[in-house]
C-alpha cells in the first residue's frame, strides 16, 4: 500500500491543485512538485505501468513466503533431530510456527486497498487480485493444516476490525473512479448543486488564473461517464448516515418489541394454565417482566457476576465432590465409604482421624497401640475417618 501510494504521490503535481503547499515545491524542499498534473496517456506509461509490476509482485510474494514454511520446516527437522538434546527442544522442533493472523489480514488488506484503488483505470489489477486470494486460500489452508501448531483462542475482534476497513477501501474506489472517469470526453450532465458550485468557482475565475482544485472537482463530477459513481458514493454516504443516526433507534424499538411479545406470551400461558385449573403464582408475571428489564439494561448479554449472584441467577451443584452430585448418589451408598472421601470438612472425620493418628503413633511394637487403631478404625463407619486415617499410615 505503501509502496502504490509513493508512485503515485511522487509523480503528481500536487501544488498545482494546491498552491499552499508551494514552500515544499520548487521554492523549498522540491517536494510534491511532479511532472504530471492528470491521468493522461504519459500516467499510465510511467506510473500505471510500473504500479502493475508491484502489485504482481506484491499479490505472489507473500503467499510464496508462507508457502516456503513448509519445506523449511521439513528440512530444519531432518537436520536438527539427532542435534536436539532436550525433550523441550524437540517438542519445539516438531510442533511449529505459530499462526499469526495480523500478518496475514496486514498483507490481505494491502493488496484489497491497492486493486480496490486502481481497478478503475486499471482493470487488469482485478486479475492479480484473483491471483493473490486464490493462493492466500490454498497456502493458509497447507500452512494450518501441515505446518502450523494448533493455534489458541481466536475470538472476531480481528475480522471485526478488517471489516469495518474494507467500507474505506469502498469509499477510495468510488472517488478514484470519479477523478478517472471524469477526465473522458463525454456530455456534461446539470446537477443543482454541482453545477451551481461549479459556476460560482468559474465567475471567480479571471483569465490566466491557475483552476481551483474544487473548480476541477465539480467540473469532472458533472461528466456523464462520472455520474454512476457519483450516484453510487451518495447512495453509500446516505446509508451509513442512516445507520449511524437512526441504527441505536432500531435496536431499542426492536428490543421493546421483543419484551413485549414475550410478556404478551407469558401471559397467554399463565390463562391457559388457569382454565386448566393449575395453579399459578400470581407474583411470577411481574418477577419476569423485571427480569426482562434487567437484561435490557445488560444489552440482552449475561448479567455481570455480581448481579447474578444477587438475583440467584447462577445455578449449578453447590460443591465439586462427586459425593454430592445426585447422578453418582447410588455410587455411594454406603455411610461409611461417603464419609471417607477425600476433602470432607465434617467434624467426625476430624475426630476419627486425629483418634487413629494417636494410637497408631503410640509404638509400631505396642499391641494396645494396634487394638485402639483397629477399634478406631472399625468405628470410623459412624465417624468417617477410618480409611482416611489408615491412608496416612
Amino acid at each position: 500500500m505503501n509502496t502504490a501510494l509513493i508512485g503515485l504521490i511522487i509523480k503528481a503535481d500536487l501544488i498545482y491543485y494546491f498552491p499552499w503547499l508551494a514552500p515544499l515545491g520548487t521554492d523549498g524542499a522540491n517536494l510534491l512538485s511532479g511532472t504530471l498534473r492528470d491521468l493522461t496517456s504519459d500516467w499510465y506509461m510511467l506510473v500505471g505501468s510500473q504500479m502493475i509490476l508491484t502489485i504482481l509482485t506484491a499479490s505472489i510474494s507473500p503467499n510464496v513466503a508462507e508457502l516456503a514454511r513448509w519445506p523449511t520446516k521439513i528440512i530444519m527437522q531432518r537436520l536438527m533431530t539427532n542435534r536436539v538434546l532436550t525433550q523441550e527442544q524437540m517438542n519445539r522442533l516438531y510442533e511449529g510456527p505459530a499462526v499469526v493472523l495480523s500478518e496475514r489480514y496486514g498483507a490481505l488488506l494491502s493488496v484489497l486497498f491497492v486493486v480496490m484503488l486502481y481497478s478503475s483505470g486499471m482493470p487488469l489489477v482485478y486479475f492479480f487480485g484473483v491471483i493473490y486470494f486464490g493462493m492466500a486460500y490454498w497456502c493458509d489452508k497447507s500452512t494450518l493444516l501441515m505446518i502450523c501448531k494448533k493455534p489458541g483462542s481466536i475470538d472476531s475482534t480481528l475480522v471485526r476490525l478488517a471489516t469495518q476497513r474494507l467500507r474505506l477501501a469502498l469509499y477510495l474506489h468510488i472517488c478514484f473512479s470519479i477523478w478517472v472517469f471524469g477526465a473522458l470526453d463525454g456530455a456534461q450532465v446539470y446537477i443543482p448543486l454541482v453545477s451551481g458550485w461549479y459556476e460560482k468557482e468559474a465567475a471567480k475565475m479571471k483569465p490566466g488564473d491557475r483552476p481551483s482544485f474544487t473548480y476541477m472537482v465539480t467540473g469532472r463530477l458533472q461528466k456523464l461517464p462520472a455520474l454512476p459513481p457519483f450516484v453510487a458514493l451518495i447512495a453509500l454516504v446516505g446509508r451509513d448516515v442512516l445507520v449511524a443516526i437512526l441504527g441505536p433507534a432500531y435496536r431499542l424499538i426492536s428490543e421493546a418489541y421483543e419484551r413485549r411479545q414475550r410478556r404478551l406470551e407469558r401471559k397467554r400461558m399463565l390463562a391457559l394454565r388457569r382454565q386448566a385449573g393449575y395453579e399459578t403464582d400470581a407474583g411470577a408475571e411481574d418477577e419476569e417482566e423485571e427480569e426482562d428489564l434487567r437484561r435490557s439494561e445488560w444489552g440482552g448479554t449475561n448479567p455481570p457476576y455480581s448481579e447474578a449472584v444477587e438475583y440467584e441467577e447462577i445455578t449449578g451443584l453447590s460443591s465439586y465432590k462427586i459425593s454430592k452430585n445426585p447422578k453418582y448418589k447410588e455410587a455411594f451408598d454406603d455411610s461409611e465409604y461417603v464419609s471417607t472421601m477425600p476433602g470432607d470438612d465434617s467434624d467426625s472425620d476430624d475426630d476419627a482421624q486425629s483418634e487413629w493418628g494417636a494410637g497408631a503413633g503410640a509404638g509400631d511394637n505396642d499391641s494396645d497401640a494396634a487394638s485402639s487403631a483397629a477399634s478406631s478404625f472399625r468405628g470410623g463407619g459412624s465417624g468417617g475417618g477410618g480409611v482416611a486415617g489408615l491412608g496416612t499410615r
